[in-house]
């Protein structure tokens, strides 16, 4: 993009602080914990640098 700006892609990835900020968890049974389930907030990177992390829900299992 402009000026080497691009946007984190999240949604299923693996939760990454360096590149996430979890507001929230979210128990579930379909998808494995520790995994972003939506983005709050979009997060961007210029030249391989973080802009602004990502602000996520992430996933976690569910308490028995």
């Amino acid at each position: 993009l402009e000026y080497g700006v691009t946007p984190i892609d999240a949604v299923g990835e693996i939760f990454d602080p360096k590149n996430h900020e979890a507001l929230t968890t979210q128990p579930t049974t379909d998808i494995e914990p520790n995994r972003v389930l939506s983005v709050i907030q979009k997060g961007f990177t210029i030249h391989d640098r973080i802009l602004r992390p990502a602000r996520v829900v992430v996933s976690k299992a569910i308490d028995n």
